[in-house]
């Protein structure tokens, strides 16, 4: 269900739990966002996610957020870390796309808001927590690090160039960039 959209998440789960005819969809995507309300604004970072941002805002790489969530969920998730939100060039939301991971809409929409020309896809690397994004990533002929909530199954961790347990793990130089200077 990661990386889906609510409806797709929740058709999924009332499915898999066997939950139909107790409950629609609908009923459950509602019923979820009293929920997600109260908990997004208290939302942690990933451990090691700031220092990544920071390290490749100071190099001069242009970094974007392109997220499933709906541009409320996300406003919510983020508001707290708003100084090192506003280091993206820019955010696309769930919402700003006709159709949800896998699709890689969402990352080639992304790709093209960069000021000037639009990167190579190649070129750019995705940081992804969710087998759905993965597979979007990669048809968007970009690059994968997948860092995945450890119950995540073994199988899930398919289609990524490398999986990490955590953002601090991000090897910099193993990945072209240059070391950090020594202050």
């Amino acid at each position: 269900m990661m990386g889906k959209r609510a409806l797709e998440a929740a058709e999924a789960l009332i499915a898999a739990t066997g939950l139909e005819g107790r409950i629609t969809p609908e009923e459950f995507v509602e019923r979820r966002e009293a929920i997600l309300d109260e908990l997004f604004p208290t939302s942690r970072l990933m451990p090691g996610a700031e220092a990544l941002v920071r390290r490749l805002h100071g190099a001069g790489v242009g970094i974007a957020v392109a997220t499933s969530s709906h541009r409320r969920h996300y406003e919510a998730k983020t508001r707290r870390h708003g100084d090192l939100f506003a280091l993206f060039s820019h955010v696309t939301t769930g919402d700003s796309v006709s159709r949800g991971k896998p699709d890689p809409e969402i990352f080639t929409k992304a790709a093209s808001l960069f000021p000037g020309e639009t990167p190579d896809p190649a070129r750019i690397i995705v940081f992804e927590d969710a087998p759905a994004g993965v597979e979007a990533a990669r048809a968007a002929g970009m690059r994968v690090v997948l860092v995945p909530d450890a119950r995540l199954a073994e199988e899930q961790r398919r289609g990524a160039c490398q999986v990490l347990g955590s953002l601090e793990e991000f090897d910099f130089e193993a990945w072209g960039f240059p070391p950090l200077e020594a202050k």
